[in-house]
């Protein structure tokens, strides 16, 4: 199905959804101990997350392609072509990104959502996000950090970044979205300094998710997930469903 034949099976209801969009999380095992950036940081409550979510990876482009800086975010959204999406601004639906990034504040606001600019700090980030939800059908949270540092080549500097996030994610949870998703754009490996074409790792929490075996989050882990390997624009309508948006297709 494309993009255009799910626009009407969208319905609103009362369900939050929250994505939050880790900047180039993925990695490569590399460092002293040969782990991922993700795998090497302390992250007790994204792998809490993935124990109770169904998990998988997210393919940015096609295998082997390596993404621009924003071709997985603009197939997230539904860009078909050179064309901004259609359905995302017609979802009905009350949606709003917060991200430090101008480019993609601007593909935010190119696709009908409300763009936020943000600090890349994660505690303002979070205690703008939860103030959002509240007022949103759907927020979507970029922190763009780990991947500043992975295109840096800093290893440690990235594990940081995300052990940074990782602290604040109760306080999200607090707001009680319906939905949680965590994955990221794609992949940027410190050992590489550049962004690269493997898979992230993606988790879907949600009282209509089915659990897997996955017991913690990360890329090798999130292999053995339920969801497979998806491609990037099939995430929206999959988090659209677990909230109870999508009616049956006919």
């Amino acid at each position: 199905m494309t993009y255009k034949d799910i626009l009407p099976l969208v319905h609103k209801n009362d369900e939050k959804i929250l994505l939050i969009l880790l900047g180039g999380v993925g990695g490569i095992q590399s460092g002293p101990n040969l782990l991922t950036e993700l795998q090497q940081a302390h992250r007790p409550h994204l792998n809490a997350l993935a124990r109770k979510s169904a998990c998988g990876l997210l393919l940015p482009v096609a295998p082997g392609v390596t993404p621009a800086a924003d071709a997985a975010l603009r197939r997230m959204l539904g860009w078909e072509e050179e064309q901004a999406p259609t359905w995302t601004s017609g979802l009905g639906l009350a949606s709003c990104a917060l991200s430090a990034s101008p480019e993609y504040l601007a593909l935010f606001t190119q696709a009908g959502i409300n763009a936020i600019a943000s600090p890349d700090e994660p505690a303002g980030l979070i205690d703008r996000a939860c103030a959002e939800i509240l007022k949103h059908d759907m927020v979507i949270l970029h922190y763009a950090a780990p991947e500043k540092e992975g295109l840096a080549g800093g290893y440690y500097e990235k594990i940081k970044a995300i052990e940074d996030l990782d602290r604040l994610i109760p306080q999200l949870l607090e707001s009680a979205p319906a939905v949680v998703a965590v994955c990221g754009d794609h992949s940027c490996p410190s050992a590489l300094g550049a962004i690269s074409w493997h898979p992230v790792p993606l988790l879907i929490h949600a009282l209509t998710a089915r659990y897997d075996m996955v017991q913690t989050y990360d890329e090798i882990a999130c292999t053995a997930g339920a969801l497979g390997t998806l491609r990037s624009a099939e995430l929206l309508p999959l988090l659209l469903a677990h909230a109870g948006k999508l009616g049956p297709a006919h």
